[in-house]
């Protein structure tokens, strides 16, 4: 007699049909397989992940750089903005091009772009680079936790 089993976790669904021994002997263990290989699919995804991904060579994405900051001021999110485009895109920074990307990615938009780089330039995380241009400082990319050097 054919037995048959379907199982669906979020985006993976499994279906599997055999004779009763085999339901029986091959089956669990074929499960726990299933469910080691999503438990660590799950981990590579995850925000606590961004560092790891990072100290093994790849790039985080800017929203999980943003989820692993303890502080969750808009200060620290224009930073962790800034220097995620200083480091990935390279490009000259400005205000407008900080604010783009939060959009860009979904993430929570800034009440003033403008005071949130004073406060970072203050606390020596930016310097201004001529005009409208700024940089983050080594300090700042210690500070979100990239140590990339610029």
């Amino acid at each position: 007699m054919t037995s048959s089993l379907r199982v669906k976790l979020g985006k993976i669904e499994i279906a599997c049909e055999g004779s009763e021994e085999f339901m029986k002997d091959s089956l669990p263990e074929l499960v726990s397989v299933i469910g080691d290989h999503v438990v660590r699919m799950h981990a590579a995804t995850s925000p606590a992940r961004a560092k790891d991904k990072q100290a093994e060579g790849g790039a985080a994405s800017l929203p999980h750089l943003i989820a692993v900051q303890e502080d969750k001021t808009q200060v620290r999110r224009f930073l962790v903005a800034a220097a995620f485009l200083q480091v990935h895109k390279d490009q000259e920074l400005t205000t407008s091009k900080v604010v783009a990307v939060l959009k860009e990615t979904r993430q929570d938009g800034l009440g003033n772009a403008s005071d949130c780089l004073n406060q970072n330039i203050e606390q020596g995380l930016c310097e201004r680079a001529n005009g409208k241009v700024f940089f983050v400082t080594p300090a700042g990319l210690k500070k979100v936790g990239i140590d990339k050097p610029v």
